[in-house]
């Protein structure tokens, strides 16, 4: 989906006629077959810090035949308007599950990560969630990778009763994430753009991993200037030691401002600022020499 929203935006932006092809989405019914052999090219985007305006110029000055897409690109200043997505991925009535106005959906990312796997990703620690809750005032649901683990023993110990949802295919709980009116995205790139479609009132980001421009300086999924969005600071201690010490201490999170978070944005330009330039010149140049 990612991907697709990234190819869209290309097309938008260029003067000359550019066509999307080899997706395949069937739950959107998208699909457009690859063109075969003849049309491959050794021009590939696949890094975070490619910028859709660069990508747009250049193609419009050296023309390429094709180029591909070999990974997703997380940076949100490349999507552009929301509302051409929520259109092209609609949210029908009869799917996903409807979320009460006073309670906040809380997604779970554990699964592969329930145990140490990957840097930028991993479960948010418990006292998190305690924290949101009492900073918000709202009831808290959960929904995503709920499968017994260490983890959701002691989330479930945490939090007696709590309500579970969803689990009958990824797509329902895509659906059921983008009806709810309050979500608290996990360090999931699932469930950042399943609220990023949303039309909900807000939305709460921990900024950890992936989501973390200290951490992933190379990514982007911060929309500051989206006013659904809240952000909050997790700990550096409490990310490190977040599969040691699941629980960690309600002192470790705290609300951060949009003007922290536009430093830290900031900061994290200027760390990518060589890199950024290296990858756009790269790309340049085998478009010109190909």
């Amino acid at each position: 989906m990612a991907q697709l929203m990234f190819a869209r935006r290309i097309q938008e932006l260029c003067r000359s006629e550019v066509v999307v092809f080899g997706h395949k989405l069937p739950e959107w019914s998208l699909q457009a077959d690859l063109r075969g052999t003849a049309q491959r090219s050794n021009l590939s985007v696949g890094s975070n810090l490619t910028r859709a305006d660069y990508l747009a110029a250049m193609i419009n000055r050296c023309r390429p035949p094709t180029i591909e897409l070999d990974g997703v690109v997380l940076r949100v200043g490349n999507y552009g308007d929301i509302e051409r997505y929520r259109e092209m991925f609609p949210l029908k009535k009869e799917e996903g599950i409807q979320i009460g106005k006073d309670r906040i959906l809380i997604h779970i990312r554990a699964g592969d990560v329930s145990v140490p796997s990957h840097g930028s990703y991993g479960p948010v620690p418990i006292s998190y969630y305690q924290y949101l809750v009492s900073e918000t005032k709202l009831t808290p649901v959960f929904i995503g990778e709920t499968s017994q683990s260490p983890y959701m023993e002691a989330l479930s110990r945490e939090f007696p009763g709590a309500e579970f949802v969803g689990g009958a295919s990824a797509f329902e709980d895509f659906q059921t994430i983008r009806r709810a009116q309050h979500i608290a995205v996990s360090v999931s790139s699932f469930s950042w753009l399943a609220a990023f479609l949303s039309t909900a009132e807000t939305i709460h980001v921990p900024l950890a991993g992936l989501l973390d421009p200290r951490e992933r300086p190379d990514a982007d999924l911060l929309p500051l200037s989206d006013p659904r969005y809240r952000f909050h600071d997790v700990s550096a201690r409490a990310w490190k030691n977040r599969y040691s010490d699941v629980l960690a201490h309600r002192a470790d999170f705290k609300p951060m401002s949009v003007i922290d978070a536009k430093r830290l944005k900031g900061a994290a330009v200027r760390r990518t600022a060589v890199q950024s330039a290296r990858i756009h010149l790269g790309l340049m140049r085998r478009m010109i020499f190909s």
